[in-house]
């Protein structure tokens, strides 16, 4: 039996509260290991930033400019594509369910489709 996911350790930080909780569930169900590098770096009080196109990117939040080139050196650079995939996977939603890779459907354009069925228009469904 697994474990669940980490809740955000930083509920404090209102403003992206609800992205880390998805972040750190998807990331969990990928690598137990990105998640617990996810849950430490929300403890310093990293935060999720999401560009006008939805994109979220990882800021240092809390940390010091030293410090967060030292971290992305030492931890986020040798995880990227785990980081990468849990970032675009939580663009989307969040994992309810584990998912064959099998089920990830490239839709048209760039972006991929994993498993969730599309409203017409490419909105989500319910």
């Amino acid at each position: 039996m697994s474990t669940p996911p980490s809740p955000d350790p930083r509920p404090d930080l209102k403003q992206d509260h609800g992205l880390w909780t998805d972040l750190l569930t998807n990331a969990h169900s990928i690598d137990p290991n990105v998640e617990g590098l996810l849950h430490g770096l929300r403890c310093g009080g990293a935060r999720l930033q999401k560009s006008p196109d939805h994109r979220l990117t990882i800021t240092r939040g809390e940390w010091s400019v030293p410090e967060w080139e030292e971290i992305k050196a030492q931890w986020l650079t040798p995880n990227r594509d785990m980081i990468v995939k849990a970032i675009r996977i939580t663009e989307l939603g969040t994992v309810t369910a584990e998912v064959d890779e099998s089920e990830f459907k490239p839709a048209s354009g760039t972006q991929l489709t994993f498993g969730i069925p599309l409203k017409k228009g490419g909105a989500r469904s319910a």
